[in-house]
């Protein structure tokens, strides 16, 4: 069964139903649509913005939203025009609005067009002609930045830049043919009972506290190296074991929905299952491509769409403008660091330049050598725009993701 997604408008011999990832029907329309008025497409620096009209938007009442059902598919209609009047090639549209969007439940969510990688969990897909694309690979919505609390619109912004790849494994363990449940919410974030050191995905991290009791000290703080193998940025020897809660229960004797997300500090009983990488490949195949083939550089557009009237040259849409100009740069910083320094974000319309592999350091110095320099050389030269070079580069060579999250435990 095809998981993690939602399906709409099913009926025997009709076109096959979208595959919809994490979106979740929000308010229905409530008011016939008005006059309609197409807005205009520019580009101002790094960001593409829609002006909104009644082809575009559905009226919620008194709001505005994006609305996918039955009668008709608001995000296809904006990246369509995304397509054909900005740019359409190979990358995720990171969407923004300057308006509170109703149309779907929650924060933000994901709607994949084009799915080619092996061993993910999910099979293939390619539904970009009912989006109105030929390269984009999917659609991020983060709606408004409004919208999010303080310091949660990066988290978000890498939780849903990770749906891609992410959350649909599966394992196997050795001792048993019955598969773990790594899935929690939607079949598409990581299972509450599953220890994933408190992955971005929706995910814990538990620390063994005595004999079958546990207690969470992360939750959605970043990338996970097992999120990292899922993006192609880690090979599957450097993701160590992990462990599933079997019967997972609270101090009260509450069963833990697989959904569950749980306050730091929270108490879980239960069986602890250890679970390898070699589990998740005998139960979904391996990952392909695989690290190091798999590109490092994550490929993203950034749109902004505002609402029906609303000019792009409008006071709230220059300010969302400048305020996002001032973010973006701390989003690919902030990738970069939770991919262990080996993940790069392009946020350029038109994209960046080819990253040029850099020479392994050289070998250190035999014993006794009397040799004069200094140790390996670091990188040199760009890997992308918008002012991260030396950001980038810095967490290059640290090589850090969780290690934070370990000096915690």
């Amino acid at each position: 069964m095809t998981r993690g997604f939602w399906m709409v408008g099913l009926c025997f011999g009709c076109t096959p139903a979208l595959e919809l990832g994490t979106y979740e029907p929000g308010a229905a329309r409530t008011q016939p649509l008005g006059t309609t008025a197409s807005g205009l497409s520019v580009r101002v620096g790094e960001i593409g913005i829609l002006e909104g009209d009644d082809t575009l938007i559905s009226p919620l009442g008194d709001q505005y939203g994006l609305v996918i059902d039955d009668q008709r598919n608001d995000l296809a209609a904006v990246t369509r025009r995304f397509a054909d009047t900005l740019v359409d090639r190979e990358a995720v549209l990171l969407l923004f609005t300057t308006f509170d969007d109703r149309g779907a439940a929650g924060p933000a969510y994901y709607v994949p067009f084009y799915r080619d990688t092996e061993g993910l969990g999910v099979p293939p897909l390619d539904q970009r002609a009912d989006f109105g694309v030929v390269h984009l690979r999917g659609v991020a919505n983060l709606k408004s930045v409004a919208h999010h609390t303080p310091g949660r619109l990066l988290p978000r912004a890498l939780h849903e830049l990770a749906h891609p790849a992410l959350a649909y494994l599966s394992a196997a363990v050795a001792s048993s043919t019955v598969p773990i449940p790594l899935l929690g919410r939607q079949n598409a974030h990581w299972h509450a009972a599953l220890h994933t050191e408190g992955s971005v995905l929706g995910g814990h991290g538990y620390a063994e506290r005595g004999p079958g009791e546990f207690q969470v000290i992360g939750r959605n703080s970043g990338y996970s190296r097992l999120d990292r193998y899922g993006l192609g940025l880690l090979a599957p020897e450097q993701v160590p074991p992990f462990f599933f809660i079997a019967g997972a229960r609270t101090i009260t004797g509450a069963t833990l929905p697989a959904a569950a997300e749980l306050p730091l500090g929270t108490l879980v009983r239960g069986q602890k299952i250890e679970v390898k990488l070699e589990d998740v490949v005998r139960a979904v195949g391996p990952r392909s491509p695989a690290f190091p083939e798999a590109p490092p550089r994550l490929e993203v557009v950034v749109g902004l769409l505002t609402a029906p009237g609303e000019s792009a040259s409008s006071t709230r849409a220059v300010a969302i403008h400048a305020e996002l100009e001032v973010w973006l740069p701390q989003l690919a910083e902030r990738y970069t660091e939770e991919t262990g320094g080996v993940g790069v974000l392009c946020l350029r319309l038109d994209g960046c330049d080819p990253v040029t592999p850099e020479p392994p350091p050289p070998p250190p110095p035999a014993e006794g050598c009397s040799c004069r320099g200094g140790g390996p050389a670091g990188p040199s030269g760009g890997l992308f725009g918008l002012g991260l070079v030396a950001a980038a580069l810095r967490r290059r060579r640290s090589g850090r993701s969780f290690d934070r999250f370990r000096r915690r435990v």
